[in-house]
C-alpha cells in the first residue's frame, strides 16, 4: 500500500504534466496563430502588390490609348493645329493640359477626315473655320496651301500615304479647288468616303505618255478628258451660293451636269461665291476683278458668317451620315 505522501507526490506529478502539457500545447498553438499569421500578412502583401499593378497597368493603359471617337454624336474635341510647307493641319486631341513645360495631351483614335484644295490664290488659313469646326467632331483635316492646285496636280495625294488607317473625304473650292477635288474623287472613288465641293468649276487635264508627254489624237491635237463624277455613285455633297457673282449661269449647269445623280445639293440664301472662305475684307480678295468685288459686297459680314456656319452644319450632317 503507498503512503500518503506517495499518493501526494504522484498527484503532483500527474498535474505538473498536465500543466506542462497544456503550456506546450499553447505554445503549439501560439505557433501555429504566428505562423498563419505570417501567412495571412504574405498573402495580403502579395494581394496588394497584384492589385496595385492591376491598377497601375489599368490606368497606364487608360492613359497611353488613344480616345475613341463616335462620329454619330456631337463631340467637342481640342484642336492642335499644325503647318508646314505644304499644308495646314487641323488634328483632334483630349485632355489638353497646358504645364510649364509646353502643353500635353491624349491621342484621339480619329478614323475619318478630310483633304481640303483651296481656291485660286486663297490662303489655307481662310478656311481655318471649317478645319477647327470639323477636327473638334473629331475629323482630321487637312488643308492643302497650294494655290493652284489643279496645275500642279500630282497623281497621289500624300495624305493618303502619311495617313494610311484615315478614310478621307475630298473636298474644296471654287475654280481651283473644287476642280481639282473632282479630279481627285473621280480618280480615286473606290479609296475615299465621299466629296465636299463648295462652288466648284470641273474642268479638263491633258493625257500624258509613260514619258510624260502630252498624248495627241490623228490631227496632232492634244488629249484632254473632262474630270467628271457624273458615272459615279460616290456620296457627293454640292454647295452653292444664291448670290454668287464669280461662277456663270453657263459654269454651274456644266457643274451641276458633272455631279453624280445621287449627289446632295444646298442653295445657300445670301450665299456668296467668297463667302466659302472667312474674307471679311475687300482688301483681302485674292482676285482684283470687278466680279469678285461685286461678289464680297453682294452679302454683309453677318451674311457670310451665317454662309460659314451653314457650311459647317451641312457637311457634318454629310459627313455623319457616312461615319460609323
Amino acid at each position: 500500500m503507498l503512503k500518503k505522501s506517495e499518493i501526494l507526490g504522484k498527484k503532483t506529478q500527474g498535474k505538473f504534466r498536465i500543466f506542462s502539457q497544456s503550456v506546450a500545447s499553447d505554445a503549439a498553438n501560439r505557433q501555429r496563430e504566428v505562423r498563419m499569421k505570417n501567412k495571412l500578412s504574405i498573402i495580403s502583401a502579395i494581394l496588394v502588390l497584384v492589385l496595385s499593378a492591376t491598377f497601375l497597368f489599368a490606368c497606364a493603359q487608360k492613359d497611353d490609348a488613344p480616345v475613341a471617337v463616335d462620329y454619330k454624336q456631337d463631340n467637342s474635341f481640342a484642336v492642335n493645329t499644325v503647318e508646314d510647307d505644304s499644308a495646314l493641319v487641323f488634328e483632334p486631341i483630349a485632355d489638353l493640359v497646358y504645364g510649364e513645360n509646353g502643353k500635353s495631351y491624349k491621342k484621339v483614335d480619329y478614323r475619318y477626315g478630310v483633304v481640303f484644295y483651296t481656291g485660286l490664290n486663297i490662303d489655307a488659313n481662310e478656311y481655318s473655320y471649317l478645319g477647327n469646326a470639323l477636327a473638334k467632331q473629331g475629323y482630321l483635316v487637312i488643308i492643302k496651301k497650294d494655290k493652284t492646285s489643279f496645275y500642279n496636280y500630282t497623281a497621289t495625294e500624300e495624305a493618303f500615304n502619311k495617313y494610311p488607317t484615315v478614310k478621307f473625304f475630298i473636298g474644296g473650292h471654287s475654280s481651283e479647288g473644287g476642280a481639282t477635288a473632282i479630279r481627285r474623287a473621280s480618280e480615286n472613288e473606290q479609296l475615299i468616303v465621299g466629296a465636299l465641293l463648295f462652288s466648284p468649276v470641273s474642268r479638263q487635264h491633258k493625257v500624258f505618255d509613260e514619258n510624260g508627254n502630252p498624248q495627241k489624237d490623228e490631227n496632232g491635237i492634244e488629249i484632254q478628258i473632262a474630270d467628271t463624277l457624273a458615272n459615279s455613285s460616290l456620296p457627293t455633297l454640292l454647295l452653292l451660293g444664291d448670290s454668287d457673282k464669280v461662277l456663270t449661269e453657263i459654269q454651274i449647269a456644266d457643274t451641276l451636269s458633272k455631279m453624280p445623280s445621287n449627289h446632295t445639293k444646298h442653295v445657300i440664301e445670301g450665299g456668296t461665291h467668297i463667302g466659302f472662305t472667312s474674307i471679311d475684307s475687300v482688301d483681302d480678295i485674292p482676285i482684283k476683278l470687278p466680279n469678285y468685288q461685286a461678289d464680297f459686297e453682294a452679302s454683309d459680314n453677318i451674311q457670310k458668317e451665317n454662309q460659314r456656319a451653314l457650311t459647317i452644319q451641312y457637311s457634318l450632317e454629310f459627313m455623319k451620315n457616312l461615319t460609323k
